[in-house]
């Protein structure tokens, strides 16, 4: 019976620890990405000394960008190449933890590399300006992809947590025979 208590503790401690993970902010320095091109990254608000992997997710997979380790403040900065052979269109930028647990997202976008040299042409923008999108540009839409965890797992994870407490006490509680 001893075996079973510290077998539900151990799945409690170990169901804590997976949802334990800080949610921080991530930055770019541009949103409209190039292909090819090396673009400024940081974070904050993240684990203390954290190892964590950037990826580029899209509706073609996932590409891993750079691996980073947070400071004593929880914070990072780096730069990350955008792969040359990224198709145009929306993707999200992810930060995720050594158990493959989601820390941050970021929407960003992938233009054609037509596009890009002509935006790196530009130098200033009018605000409100009007901009003309060829049919190859990507959409506005926001993508739709799943995360690396959902609040349902994670929901599940912590329901089946508080279950095996309960049990637990409820076994610790009985009268022995």
């Amino acid at each position: 019976m001893r075996g079973l208590v510290g077998s539900l503790a151990l799945g409690l401690a170990v169901a804590t620890a997976a949802v334990a993970h800080e949610k921080g902010r991530l930055r770019v320095a541009e949103q409209r990405l190039a292909p090819g091109a090396t673009v400024a990254v940081s974070g904050a608000k993240f684990g203390k000394g954290e190892v964590y992997q950037m990826l580029l997710v899209g509706t073609a997979g996932r590409t891993k960008l750079l691996d980073v380790t947070t400071d004593a403040q929880g914070a990072f900065s780096g730069s990350i190449v955008v792969p040359a052979g990224a198709a145009a269109g929306a993707y999200r930028l992810v930060l995720e933890a050594s158990d493959n647990d989601e820390a941050a997202s970021l929407d960003v976008e992938v233009m054609p590399a037509s596009a890009a040299q002509a935006a790196s042409g530009e130098h200033h923008h009018e605000e409100g300006a009007a901009h003309e999108h060829s049919g190859d540009a990507p959409s506005a839409e926001p993508l739709k992809l799943d995360r690396a965890r959902s609040p349902l797992v994670r929901g599940g994870a912590l329901a089946s947590a508080a279950l095996a407490f309960a049990v637990g006490i409820f076994l610790l509680r009985r009268p022995h025979a």
